[in-house]
Formats: structure tokens, sequence, C-alpha cells
């Protein structure tokens, strides 16, 4: 009696397999190690657009306030006190003794650090009296607020028209 010829089919071998997976694995481990320094930089970028936003609001809102000749022709209507964040731009805030405030991710003013997002220093250089020279300052936002030494920052230079 004859035995049918074994058929040979295509197929992987065991070798081939296991070296496949493993390539793969290791492809994938690269890829997972590469993941939180991802999240990371997300987060970061996230952070910095929203600083960077209220920096705008603050900025605008510094700008917001009437010039010194608009304020003195009022008769004292007029501040020279921003509406929303409340900083008198009369006044000089030199950078060894900067104006600190707080606020939250939307921008609105914290009274403390624990519940804020931000801290937020602001220096204000006055020109010389009767010089027609702008109002130079910087607007530096740090986060965590509650941190002793910000973890990072955004920073804002402005010149305001106050003639």
């Amino acid at each position: 009696m004859t035995t049918p010829p074994l058929r040979s089919k295509a197929a992987f071998s065991l070798v081939e397999v296991t070296l496949a997976m493993g390539i793969a694995s290791f492809a994938m481990l690269a890829i997972f190690g590469l993941l939180p320094a991802g999240l990371m930089s997300n987060q970061a970028s996230t952070q910095q657009t929203l600083a960077t936003n209220i920096a705008t609001s603050v900025v605008n809102d510094l700008q917001q306030v009437p010039s010194n000749s608009a304020i003195a022709a009022s008769s004292g209507t007029l501040s020279s006190v921003s509406s929303q964040y409340g900083i008198d731009v009369s006044k000089t805030y030199a950078s060894s003794a900067p104006l600190r405030f707080y606020v939250d991710q939307s921008g609105a003013l914290q009274p403390t650090a624990s519940t804020a997002r931000y801290v937020v220093s602001l220096t204000l250089a006055q020109p010389p009296a009767g010089s027609r020279q702008a109002t130079k300052g910087a607007v530096t936002f740090g986060w965590p607020a509650a941190a002793a030494n910000p973890v990072d920052h955004v920073s804002v230079f402005l010149a305001l028209d106050r003639n």
C-alpha cells in the first residue's frame, strides 16, 4: 500500500513569527517611550497658549486707560486705573518690586495663589516728567501660581502711549 504524497503548504515557520514579533515589540516600545514626552509637550503648549491669551487681555486692559492729557482734561472724571485688573498705570513698578497678582485659567482675578493658575508680575517704568516717551513695561505669567519658583513662564513686553 502506498501513502499519498504530502503536499507542501506555504506558511511561516516558528522562527520567522518569533523574529517578526520581536521587531514589532521593539518598535512599539520605542513609540510608547515617546508618549510621555509628547503629552508633556502638549500640556506645556496649552499652558503657554492660555498665558499668552491672558497676557493679551492684560495689555489690552492697560491700553484702554485714558492718557494723562485726557485725565487732566476730564476734571477728575477719568482715572489712571485699569478697569478689569485695577492696575494704576501712573505708578512705577520696578523689576525689583513688581506688582504681583493672581489669575485663573480664564483670566479672572484670584485672591490667593492657592485658587489661581498663574502668578502675574507687572513692571512699569514711567518716562521722565515732561517727555513724550512711552511708558515701558513687561507682563510675566508664571505657573503654577502656588510654586515658590514657577516651572515655566511667558513674558510680554509693552509700551503705552500715555501722552
